[in-house]
C-alpha cells in the first residue's frame, strides 16, 4: 500500500486549500468514550481529496 497522505497535503497546500484539509476532520470515538479529530481515514477532506486525484486514474485502468 502507498501513503500518499504527504503529497496531498503538499497538494492542498499550493493549491490554497490547506485550511480545508485541516478543517474538515473525522471525529473517532474510541472504547473509553473518548473523542478525537483525525486528519486522514473516511469521512475526511484528505481522503475526499485522495478518492479525486486517483479516481480518473483507476477508470481508465479498467
Amino acid at each position: 500500500m502507498i501513503d500518499r497522505r504527504e503529497p496531498l497535503l503538499w497538494l492542498a497546500k499550493k493549491a490554497g486549500k490547506k485550511g480545508y484539509i485541516d478543517h474538515c476532520t473525522a471525529a473517532r470515538v474510541a472504547a473509553d468514550g473518548t473523542v478525537r479529530a483525525e486528519l486522514s481515514g473516511p469521512g475526511s477532506a484528505l481522503m475526499e481529496l485522495d478518492l479525486l486525484c486517483t479516481k480518473d486514474l483507476a477508470l481508465s485502468l479498467r
